[in-house]
């Protein structure tokens, strides 16, 4: 199957069946890789709480985000 199609079809599921898409995809991923890739993405997030306590970054509203990605889409 051509991965764009398959990617336009992911995309009409509703918000349930996409969090079980990605939850089934990531499972399927090598159990090394899904450790290294969960502690680069907790050192990251821990960095980044950091920068925001300190008050070297902003929050920005989730929304806000999720509408700019879907524009570029």
């Amino acid at each position: 199957m051509d991965g764009a199609i398959l990617i336009q079809q992911a995309l009409q599921l509703d918000l349930t069946e996409r969090i079980h898409l990605i939850d089934v995809l990531w499972h399927s991923l090598d159990s090394a890789d899904r450790e290294e890739i969960d502690l680069a993405w907790l050192r990251e997030s821990q960095s980044r709480l950091t920068a925001y306590q300190s008050g070297q970054i902003e929050a920005i509203d989730g929304q806000k985000v999720f509408a700019e990605i879907e524009a570029l889409l």
